[in-house]
Order: structure tokens, then sequence, then C-alpha cells
């Protein structure tokens, strides 16, 4: 079935807008990575996280000007901080990926994105260097790629707005045009994604289900399920039937690591958000985008029409959703 003029799709020139490997097949320097601060490794564990809280990008380097040894995220804090060591006085090489994979600025977009989706990295570290040949780390996210792959098609997915399913006045409501040819050909008979990639129902990017916890469910249990089923993020559930909160990685690394010792005696209800924007599985998939790139979200909850949890989504799950499709068109 081919798309309707009204969501084919279109370039700038009028032409219809495709999404192939070649959109990312430039150099990683188009895309003006930021630089993250780089720490020697004997810099006490606090210190790194301190930096990774006020930056958005949650990544610092490992070493000195002459040489780069290592690599810290918010995810190695998450699952690697050891809560019998002393995070004011343990160094940050204990916990830091030694010698970890750079890439150059002279490696393409796609080589990022393959590294993302096949080694399921959230950043991609790139090593060069500076004015005075001191080595630099910048390092490139999930959202970039995103970016770049929404602004294939100009505005149009922007356009499609932000949506919160806990608001909507008729949730039995199904979204139009979910059906329509994703691959396609244009005019000059190149093969690609088309703007209905956008279109389909949200359920197609989801995998598995939601972690569920109770309010008063204490913060050390939290961490330990998370940690050992390898979420980012889980559900808070009143009376097991509605949610009243989630809770990410990044609220143990805001609110919790290096501030609370006794995690047993504090429950997960204080530190989580409260009524999280959601989208039903029914919904445009480009409405968890446009929510994720107009509000910062890393995560977004996913219900049945009657606001049940059915999953939480990542910005990964999205790169990995365009990635598949990406994959597919050299098999048409």
């Amino acid at each position: 079935m081919s798309a309707p003029d009204h969501c084919a799709g279109t370039n700038p020139e009028g032409r219809l807008a495709l999404l192939t490997k070649s959109t990312f097949e430039r150099p990683i320097r188009d895309l003006n990575a930021a630089a993250v601060s780089t720490f020697p490794p004997e810099t006490p564990q606090i210190q790194v996280l301190e930096q990774i809280r006020q930056a958005k990008i949650g990544v610092a380097a490992i070493g000195k000007a002459s040489e780069i040894i290592g690599i810290v995220t918010e995810r190695y804090f998450f699952t690697r901080l050891d809560f019998a060591s002393d995070i004011f006085q343990d160094p940050i090489e204990k916990i830091m990926t030694p010698h970890p994979l750079f890439l150059q600025e002279e490696n393409s977009v796609l080589e990022a994105m393959e590294l993302m989706c096949f080694r399921n990295f959230r950043q991609v570290p790139i090593l060069s260097k500076n004015e005075q040949n001191e080595a630099v780390v910048k390092v490139i996210v999930v959202k970039d790629l995103l970016k770049l792959a929404v602004g294939a098609f100009g505005d149009e997915v922007p356009a499609l707005g932000t949506k919160n399913a806990a608001l909507e006045s008729d949730p039995t409501a199904e979204d139009e045009d979910s059906e329509f040819d994703v691959i396609v050909s244009d005019e000059a008979n190149h093969t690609g994604v088309a703007i209905p990639i956008f279109y389909r129902p949200v359920r197609t990017v989801v995998s598995s289900g939601p972690l569920l916890f109770a309010p008063e469910e204490t913060l050390d249990v939290v961490l330990d399920k998370m940690r050992e089923g390898k979420f980012s993020a889980a559900l808070i559930m009143k009376y097991g039937t509605k949610v009243v909160g989630i809770v990410t990685e990044r609220d143990f690394i805001t609110k919790v690591f290096g501030q609370i010792s006794n995690l047993g005696s504090h429950t997960i209800s204080e530190i989580m958000t409260k009524d999280p924007h959601s989208l039903m599985a029914h919904q445009k998939v480009a409405y968890a985008f446009n929510n994720m790139l107009t509000f910062g979200y890393r995560n977004i909850l996913v219900t049945d029409n009657d606001q049940f949890p059915l999953a939480i989504i990542g910005q990964m799950d999205l790169l990995n959703y365009l990635y598949r499709k990406l994959n597919s068109v050299s098999g048409t």
C-alpha cells in the first residue's frame, strides 16, 4: 500500500524524502560532538560522579592530556558502584572501562550507529586532538542519531507534535496511517525508508515488559533488581494497577549515590518521578521520538487503552527500530 501525499514526506527541494544508510554516511565531525571532562585515574569517584550529575551527556574520560586510559559513564556508576566501598576515597579507575574503543572524527556516523546497535552502546567516545596536540574525548549519543533521522524529513515529524496518553479524551481512538509502506522508491528509483516509518504504532518498538514495584519498596531491592535484569528504568505501581511513578538509572545517579548510605531505609517513592508521560500502544511511534527530543526523556511508558503498563521504551529501542528498517532496505 503506497503512502498518500499527506504522509509521503518530501525534502526541501520537493522530492520524496527517504532515509537510507547514506543519510548517516557523513563524518562524525559534522555532528559537532561535545567534549567531555578528563580526570586522572586516582580521582575520587565522588568527584567524577558530581561532574556526571551536572553534565547531560553523563560521560567522563580517564587519563591525562598525553593519553586516555579509560571511560566512565552513568551506567558504569549504576551497575558497578560498590556500596561496601568508600565513594569519597576510592579512585575512579576501579569502575572505569580500561582501553575503551574509540572512533575518530573521520569515521562515519553510520559506524557509530552500528557500534551502538551491535554492542548496545548508548554513547560512542570520539578521540581527537586540540590545538596543543593534547588528547580530547568527545562523545556522540543516541539522541544525536535520532535527531539526524527525524531531520531527514524536514519538519514533518516534529509537526506531529507530542502526546501524553494520560490526557487522552478518547483513549480507544486509533491513529490513522499506520499501514502504509515503509520501504519505497523515489523518482530516481532510489529505495529507502519513507515517512510512514513514524506512523507505525509504538507497539512496534516494544521488546519486553516493564519492571514493576510498589511505592514502599526499598531502594536496595529496586537497585538489585534493576541491575540483575539490566533494566534502565522501572515503574512504581499503586495497588498493582495504577502507575504512580517511574524511576531511572539517572534518578539513582542524581538522588542516591553519594547522598544516601543506607538504601534499605529509604523507599523508591522518595526518588521516583510522579505521573510520567505515557503513550498508548496503538499511537504513532513519532510521538515517542518527539516526546524524547522535545522534553529530553530517555524513557517512555507504553500502556494499553486502560492505562495499564505494557513496556518502557528507551532511546536505544528507537535507534534499533530505525536500524532494522534501514537494513531491510537492501532486501527489497
